[in-house]
């Protein structure tokens, strides 16, 4: 059994050309097994492509207008937080909060991210009604200290009389 074999230099070279075609077959049908339904980098965009990075641009424009809106709605809630009663202003807040809650209806959209625009409107009327009982309450402690200081004056006063009076029937 160790009997060498011995090849001709004709057969060796049909042999290696037979090795290195098997090689190349081989290593094509695993490469395209590996790669079975890979997308094209190179093939054109389709249309459902096309319009979904339209879609996605539109997104991003709405998004930065809707940014824009959040933050002004949140400034002017802020200053009504601290203002007496402003009928403008607070029709303003709630129009913008409508417009922002309004940006996607009737647009047809599947990307999730439309949702978060409902959040943030959702989120900003409960923050202005947050302000607004806020601000009432602020207004009604006002009051009630306008009211108590009154109270105390008259009182005050009832008291430096009743003194008065004390004081003139026991020097009688």
């Amino acid at each position: 059994m160790e009997e060498t074999i011995k090849m001709s230099r004709i057969e060796k070279r049909h042999y290696l050309g037979y090795l290195v075609a098997m090689y190349v077959v081989g290593t094509a049908l695993l490469t395209g097994i590996i790669f079975w339904g890979v997308a094209n980098p190179f093939s054109p965009i389709s249309a459902s492509d096309r319009e979904q990075l339209r879609q996605a641009r539109i997104f991003e424009g709405q998004q930065q207008q809707a940014v824009q809106i959040y933050d002004s709605v949140m400034a002017k809630v802020r200053v009504l937080k601290t203002s007496p009663g402003n009928a403008v202003l607070e029709s303003d807040i709630e129009n913008q909060i409508n417009y922002l809650n309004s940006m996607y209806d009737g647009v047809p959209n599947k990307d999730m991210r439309t949702f978060s625009f409902y959040q943030m409107a959702l989120y900003l009327q409960r923050h202005y009604q947050d302000a607004l009982i806020l601000r009432k309450k602020a207004d009604n402690i006002r009051i009630f200290q306008n009211q108590l200081n009154e109270c105390m004056i008259g009182y005050k006063q009832n008291e430096d009389y009743m003194n008065r009076m004390r004081a003139a029937q026991s020097s009688r």
